[in-house]
């Protein structure tokens, strides 16, 4: 009898072992085997790229194109934050360990910006531009324009209100900006594309600046030679409609809470910051596709797939550098936490 009790208790301990170890190594770096395999996780990590801590494998559960956020916790704590998911199609929320995921909002996604608390996000999905709460609640749709398509909102300079691009073949395009007080919608700028062929939405990533200037990236293409194409970082004087060209060749530009630096991208450059206020360039050397570029809360950091660049002290943190990051992984779509002290992105471990 004795016996068999000790045998239970044995067969219990090692069927929980099994159990949580099964649970436990998805969390773990995976062994390396034979032939070529990868796994990605959803991870945090410290901006220097230290300190990883690996939260959920996508064998775990499915997390696939999605893109991670630090937000705020609105439904609890607002002062702590929780992990966004942005599945293009669908928002996901879940607490920083992984636990107690849930989908906030079903039908939409493609987070465009937060405004600097992180408790507001811009949504812009089939031509139309939301505006949420980052717990999913409040949802309003600013455009309205089923026949028109409007994209790449941000918030202005006082996160008073939203400008965005809008227009198609038949419909001018322009540079619409829309109150949050009223949603009172009015027209910056339009496009006069003389002398050029447009393609389809030919202004991207304009944003209000100042009371008297807007941004934009213009891309057009020349009805006789192709040398006077326009692939430019516009600034425009809003009273004198003076046009200043800040940057030929862009692919796509962020901006900084406070508007006063761009960072943008071109596959033949790399990375740059414009500076807005002394219209100074600086270029950051970097080696791979960089499409997920972002500013931290302080506008401090500029945040890149490659590493972090401290703005302030002029230093920056390359990951590769990292001993996690030597091995064989990668890391993308990376965010820093408000706080200015973590990262979370997608850590990829791949063995060829």
């Amino acid at each position: 009898m004795i016996s068999l009790r000790i045998t239970k208790g044995i067969f219990l301990f090692v069927i929980i072992i099994l159990a949580f170890g099964c649970d436990f190594k998805l969390y773990n770096e995976p062994e390396v085997g034979e032939g070529n395999w990868r796994e990605d996780f959803i991870a945090t990590m410290n901006i220097d790229g230290s300190d990883v801590q690996l939260i959920q494998s996508q064998h775990q559960t499915s997390f696939a194109g999605a893109r991670p956020y630090f937000v705020r916790d609105l439904a609890g704590n607002s002062e702590e934050e929780v992990i966004l998911l942005d599945f293009k199609n669908r928002i996901d929320i879940m607490s920083l360990n992984g636990e107690y995921r849930r989908t906030i909002i079903d039908s939409l996604g493609g987070v465009q910006y937060f405004n600097q608390d992180r408790t507001k996000m811009l949504l812009e999905k089939d031509g139309e531009i939301y505006i949420c709460n980052v717990d999913g609640t409040g949802l309003i749709n600013l455009t309205n324009t089923p026949n028109v398509y409007d994209r790449s909102p941000s918030f202005s300079y006082d996160e008073n209100s939203v400008t965005y691009s809008t227009g198609n073949w038949d419909v001018n395009y322009c540079i619409n900006k829309v109150s949050l007080e009223d949603l009172h919608t009015e027209t910056l700028f339009t496009l006069d594309n003389n002398g050029y062929s447009v393609h389809f939405l030919p202004i991207n990533y304009p944003s209000l600046i100042n009371e008297k200037s807007i941004v934009y990236n213009l891309f057009l293409f020349s009805n006789s030679i192709s040398s006077l194409d326009k692939h430019e970082i516009i600034r425009l004087n809003l009273e004198t409609n003076e046009e200043t060209t800040l940057h030929s060749g862009t692919t796509r530009i962020v901006y900084s809470h406070d508007k006063e630096n761009i960072a943008a991208y071109t596959s033949w450059i790399g990375v740059y910051l414009i500076d807005l206020l002394n219209e100074e360039i600086n270029t950051f050397d970097t080696d791979s596709y960089t499409e997920f570029l972002s500013f931290s809360s302080t506008d401090r950091y500029l945040v890149m797939n490659t590493g972090v660049w401290d703005l302030s002290l002029k230093i920056s943190y390359v990951f590769s550098d990292s001993e996690f990051f030597k091995k064989y992984n990668t890391v993308d779509r990376l965010h820093m936490n408000i706080n200015e002290d973590r990262l979370i992105g997608i850590v990829s471990f791949l063995h060829y």
